[in-house]
């Protein structure tokens, strides 16, 4: 049962000149925690003004963090920010041995960090958010980096301050991790106001959503039509021309991508929409898939039409377009997902800032020196939304177009 405490106690320490960070050790504290040389219980609680991280060589207790008990025992690490009220009680005034280490938070991550404030806050606030108490089993590597830290700081060998400096930092990240949360956080609209800041996302959202929509309806239209042809006009030679197309579907585009873009170089097209689409306008998959489709039309309903003076164009858009519906929701949910997913095709035929698609601006944001995931995670998501949407949109169709029903 934890004890009250009455008052606050607050005790300053100030790390070395020259060192990365303090670190207490040693037969100085090993003491019966939480009372004094009389065995007599204190009872003040006390904060520091710099964050402390506590590791139990041996001993058990309780530690009492504002007003709020919880148990330690051997190999028990404590995190605790500072200016946050604790304090530690052995178990029946036995001898516990603690080890601890003070840290200049707010120093070491914006040395961290030193060209991205926003970040280094961000990551602040998580550290010092809660304190924490665990056991090297849950946070072995937590655990293994302070064991690292004293026995550089015990030993003083050649570069010791280096290997602290270097161990104090991967320290921080390991501390941050300590606090991810699941829930969203409240970061939502900062990271939104940087990303329209950094980068164009409008145009970025209005060029992916134009070339995307413009290239699905033009492949669907060009590769329902190959297919219906292939299949209802079929004949020896049409076969031969479309087992070419299928063998197309063998070479790797990374392959042919040069040669293109020195066509469209010439053709003066870098840098349009047209370059953008043409090259997947027309592809083996899309035809070979309608022409599959195309075997479950009804032969009867178009040898009626023609008995009734329905053109072949006539049947095609008025008989075979609507029958296919399921056909063409699924064909639109692949063109459409691989339009808007497109990277490397588009980064190599647009190069300028006015034509930048959702990827590409995707891509950007991992450019620079130091990261911003929260804005990055945000692109991220815009960029997932739209394929998210057309798919749940189309969703029920899909798998009765893929397997070729007639509906």
């Amino acid at each position: 049962m934890a004890r009250k405490k009455e008052n606050l106690e607050f005790r300053y320490y100030d790390i070395p000149h020259g060192e990365p960070l303090l670190a207490l050790y040693g037969e100085d504290w090993i003491r019966p925690y939480g009372y004094d040389k009389n065995l007599k219980p204190i009872v003040d609680l006390h904060f520091h003004n710099l964050m402390e991280i506590g590791w139990c060589c041996y001993g058990a207790g309780e530690i009492i963090l504002e007003g709020k008990s919880v148990p330690y025992r051997d190999g028990t690490l404590t995190v605790i920010p500072k200016n946050y009220p604790h304090t530690t009680n052995a178990a029946q005034a036995n001898l516990n041995k603690w080890q601890y280490l003070f840290l200049d938070m707010d120093k070491t991550v914006q040395e961290l960090y030193p060209d991205n404030h926003r970040l280094a806050q961000r990551l602040l606030y998580r550290i010092n958010k809660t304190p924490c108490c665990t056991s090297k089993e849950e946070q072995p590597t937590l655990f293994i980096l302070i064991r690292q830290i004293f026995k550089e700081m015990q030993e003083h060998g050649e570069l010791y301050r280096e290997s602290v400096s270097g161990l104090q930092k991967a320290l921080v990240i390991e501390l941050a991790r300590l606090n991810q949360e699941l829930i969203p956080g409240t970061y939502l609209m900062e990271n939104f106001k940087a990303l329209i800041s950094n980068q164009n996302l409008a145009r970025a959202l209005w060029n992916s959503f134009r070339n995307s929509s413009v290239l699905t309806i033009l492949c669907l239209l060009v590769c329902s039509l190959a297919g219906y042809g292939f299949e209802i006009y079929h004949d020896k030679a049409k076969d031969i021309v479309f087992t070419i197309l299928l063998t197309a579907m063998m070479v790797p585009f990374a392959a042919i991508m040069i040669p293109m873009f020195r066509m469209f170089s010439q053709l003066k097209m870098v840098n349009t929409m047209a370059a953008f689409m043409l090259p997947s306008i027309s592809t083996p998959f899309m035809i070979m898939m309608f022409r599959q489709a195309s075997r479950s039309f009804p032969k009867d309903i178009i040898e009626a039409a023609r008995t009734d003076g329905l053109s072949e164009i006539g049947i095609f858009f008025r008989m075979f377009v609507p029958t296919m519906k399921s056909t063409y929701s699924a064909a639109l949910i692949i063109t459409f997902m691989n339009a808007w997913n497109n990277y490397m095709w588009p980064k190599i035929i647009l190069q300028t800032n006015e034509t930048i698609t959702m990827p590409m601006l995707v891509s950007n944001l991992l450019s620079g020196y130091t990261v911003d995931y929260g804005m990055l995670m945000l692109g991220v998501l815009i960029c997932t939304l739209p394929t998210a949407i057309v798919f749940f949109f189309f969703q029920k169709s899909f798998t009765e177009g893929i397997t070729g029903a007639v509906k």
